[in-house]
């Protein structure tokens, strides 16, 4: 057997400071109850590791139409002028972060001239608003929950592209397990989940189980000896509770917020 490395043990001593660290981290996260100690805490966090800015998104929630919340971004230290900006016109409709980030699995980087130039004149003009403001470059964790719901989590620079990949992918792992963390704290306790935000009735509920076995509103109409106008009328308010686009989706969407 070779002799162990001299140079291991000091290896293995800076792993566990560093795994110790992280471990702090997280647990201090578990540790917020309210939205203003997690900016405050996340601020910091985000400007010790040489960032600018960070944000968070639930994105599925700007889908539920009255159940959306007021604010799109749950939490971020972006300047206060391009938050506002952002609200009020809705920036998150059109935010290829916030639309294209909600269906990725793995963390993406955005803000460089390739990813640019891939993009569609309104949001390459929302990209060059931000660059006013000073958010120039960007890497964001999207993290999807049990309920269907799928939090963003972003840092941010005013750095040039290339500097500002190079110091997020050295703290690519870190930033991966805080935004899991941060999903799970906002979820759990500084939103309501869709599943609380949103009622169905018995009706609604039972005429959407029985779509999501591909029967017909006719069909319901005769399992449940109700006139079809009455199947079609609570599976309209089921549609539109759930921001869905047909009564096929909103079962969907029901299953996936567990409410079916």
């Amino acid at each position: 057997m070779s002799p162990m490395p001299k140079h291991l043990p000091a290896a293995v001593d800076a792993s566990r400071i560093a795994t110790s660290a992280i471990e702090q981290t997280l647990r201090e996260l578990g540790d917020l109850s309210s939205g203003t100690a997690l900016e405050s805490y996340l601020g910091a966090f985000s400007r010790r590791l040489g960032f600018d800015y960070f944000s968070f998104i639930l994105s599925e929630r700007l889908q539920l139409g009255a159940h959306a919340p007021a604010e799109a971004m749950i939490a971020t230290s972006y300047p206060v002028s391009w938050r506002a900006r952002y609200e009020r016109h809705r920036y998150q409709q059109l935010d290829p972060v916030v639309t294209v980030g909600s269906r990725m699995r793995q963390p993406f980087f955005w803000g460089s001239t390739e990813y640019l130039q891939r993009l569609s004149p309104p949001p390459r003009r929302l990209f060059d608003e931000a660059r006013d403001f000073g958010i120039c470059s960007g890497f964001t964790i999207p993290v999807h929950g049990p309920a269907g719901e799928c939090g963003l989590f972003s840092v941010a620079s005013a750095s040039r592209f290339e500097s500002f990949q190079e110091a997020a992918l050295g703290n690519r792992i870190l930033l991966q397990l805080v935004g899991a963390q941060v999903h799970a704290v906002v979820a759990e306790r500084l939103v309501a989940g869709p599943q609380a935000a949103l009622r169905l009735t018995e009706h609604e509920r039972i005429c959407l189980c029985w779509t999501m076995r591909g029967k017909t509103a006719w069909e319901i109409a005769q399992i449940l000896n109700r006139s079809r106008p009455t199947i079609d009328f609570h599976l309209q308010k089921a549609i539109r509770k759930l921001g869905a686009t047909n009564k096929v989706h909103a079962a969907f969407k029901a299953l996936q917020a567990g409410l079916l």
